[in-house]
């Protein structure tokens, strides 16, 4: 199955492109296609956890599914577009 995954900023910037194809061999959940996708990802990985974006392996964002806020057990399906947002605090 091929899902859409689009990056906000800054993981759009590390990346250099906010949006990636990506084909899923097997039924996956968003935690387990984003532990993949920083495991084939090292540059990435060590970009995100050098400014602090990942946390105990995970990175730290709140994930859409199709346009709608989902947990990160969410189960994925062939066509999928998976948004990956920095949470913003402030005030």
């Amino acid at each position: 199955m091929i899902i859409t995954l689009k990056f906000g900023i800054p993981y759009s910037d590390i990346l250099s492109r906010s949006k990636l194809s990506i084909e899923i061999k097997n039924k996956k959940t968003i935690r387990s296609m984003m532990e993949s996708f920083l495991e084939s990802n090292d540059d990435f990985k060590k970009q995100v956890e050098d400014r602090g974006y990942l946390v105990k392996g995970e990175l730290k964002a709140i994930y859409t599914k199709n346009g709608r806020l989902v947990s990160y057990n969410e189960e994925l399906n062939d066509g999928d577009v998976i948004e990956v947002i920095v949470p913003i605090v402030g005030g």
